[in-house]
């Protein structure tokens, strides 16, 4: 089958980083997310479901549950309907969780930042090193996706520089069901949110 990648260029407006496993790029000056120029802002309420989180971040949702990873916190984290709060992996201390994903088998898959590495994680909350990154991936890897067959995704920050130093421009890593790993994309200014259309065969990508 024919597969294309798509890559979103239009400025960015992320968050700061913050210090040890976020990146330390702030986002791009703008309008705050989510407003139109001229446009009055409406009041939204919001409910709080989980709080204690010290960097939630690559949410998924399976199983009738919310997953993510505490980035700060070391953890990868389930939350069900009613607020049940399950740890389904601590890493190792120092070590930090990013993008998440799924093989076919129903393992859990886990970037592990500072490693470079894309860990699967078994029932009982035991890892094993699925795919290591460190040939393709020139900085910290971050988020992740996997698509349906168990091909995995996987971008990284292309360097440790911030502003006003340029971007280093970051290769995006392809990991097979049986973790080689190869490049996908290159030259992309940070690749961090990734979707799938067109049923697979079309790869988007935000920088």
């Amino acid at each position: 089958r024919e597969r294309r990648a798509v890559v979103d260029r239009r400025p960015a407006m992320g968050a700061a980083g913050v210090s040890g496993c976020g990146s330390h790029r702030g986002g791009r000056p703008g309008r705050r997310p989510g407003t139109q120029k001229g446009v009055e802002e409406e009041m939204t309420e919001f409910e709080l479901v989980l709080g204690d989180l010290a960097f939630p971040e690559g949410p998924r949702w399976r199983e009738g549950e919310l997953w993510f990873s505490d980035m700060q916190g070391g953890e990868v984290v389930r939350l069900s309907p009613d607020g049940t709060r399950r740890t389904v992996v601590t890493l190792d201390e120092g070590e930090c969780p990013s993008g998440l994903g799924f093989l076919p088998d129903g393992r859990l898959l886990v970037v592990a930042m500072h490693a470079r590495q894309v860990l699967a994680v078994d029932a009982d909350g035991s890892t094993t090193v699925h795919a290591d990154l460190s040939e393709i991936a020139t900085w910290h890897a971050n988020d992740m996706l996997v698509d349906s067959v168990g091909r995995a995704y996987v971008g990284n920050f292309g360097d440790s520089s911030a502003p006003p130093d340029p971007i280093t421009p970051a290769t995006l890593a392809l990991v097979q069901p049986d973790g080689t790993v190869t490049a996908a994309a290159d030259q992309l200014d940070l690749p961090n949110g990734m979707v799938l259309l067109d049923d697979g065969r079309t790869l988007v990508v935000a920088e």
